[in-house]
């Protein structure tokens, strides 16, 4: 298994942000939502920035190759919902299993949700209705699937990080600032990949994600002096 960090941000910011969305509704505030994520996302890729130790021409190029794919890929669908992409009808058992080896991945890498790839996968919808009328078969081929992606990315990306640390950790950073295309908060913040230039609750909307860009940078200095660890303590522990 990989070595965690005691990265609060990067490694648990998948599960704040559902649990967040179980909070307040993005059909709601969708806008404010938005700013929220892209603080927690801001934040992050500034700690993910200090354990790179090796910042030359290749890891810059790998930032931009990496943000450049995942910007334009997530630009593809406009909408980021159920209700605006195509779900699957009556899939069949092994998408069940794909969906979620894939999903579980959002629980490794910063900037994606599980949900967000379920949804994109045309998967959210079978999923929620399996659980909804208790198909436990299809509900246990999708936890195997889960458990199975989860154990082969997680030494993937172990081995990765052992051999190639520094290139893995640029290829994060990417994949964070790519993914800000779908948290920028206009013109309909969650609801839609689609770039627009500020139009409303400008000044709350920056407060929001002001405030969770610096919760993220407070909540990890914190933890690091409880702890009494350095970014080179983290860099080790992520790189052995």
């Amino acid at each position: 298994m990989v070595a965690k960090p005691r990265i609060l941000v990067v490694d648990d910011e998948p599960v704040v942000r559902e649990s967040i969305h179980d909070w307040f509704s993005q059909d709601d505030y969708p806008i404010e939502m938005a700013a929220l994520f892209f603080g927690l996302i801001a934040g992050s890729i500034v700690i993910v920035w200090q354990l790179l130790t090796n910042r030359d021409a290749k890891r810059f190029g790998i930032m931009i190759t990496v943000g450049a794919v995942v910007f334009v890929v997530l630009g593809i669908r406009e909408g980021t919902t159920e209700e605006t992409v195509g779900q699957l009808n009556e899939p069949e058992l092994w998408a069940f299993f794909l969906a979620g080896a894939i999903a579980i991945c959002a629980m490794i890498l910063p900037g994606i949700s599980g949900s967000f790839l379920l949804v994109m996968l045309g998967m959210y919808g079978p999923v929620l209705g399996a659980v909804n009328d208790r198909d436990l078969v299809a509900l246990l081929v999708f936890l195997v699937g889960a458990t199975i992606g989860l154990a082969l990315f997680s030494q993937g990306l172990h081995w990765a990080l052992t051999e190639h640390y520094d290139s893995v950790m640029a290829a994060l950073i990417g994949l964070m600032v790519g993914s800000i295309r779908v948290l920028w908060p206009w013109p309909d913040g969650l609801n839609t990949t689609r770039l627009g230039s500020p139009d409303e609750r400008i000044g709350p909307v920056i407060a929001i994600a002001v405030t969770a860009f610096v919760g993220v940078l407070v909540v990890n200095a914190i933890a690091k002096r409880t702890e009494h660890r350095t970014t080179a303590d983290e860099v080790d522990e992520l790189h052995t």
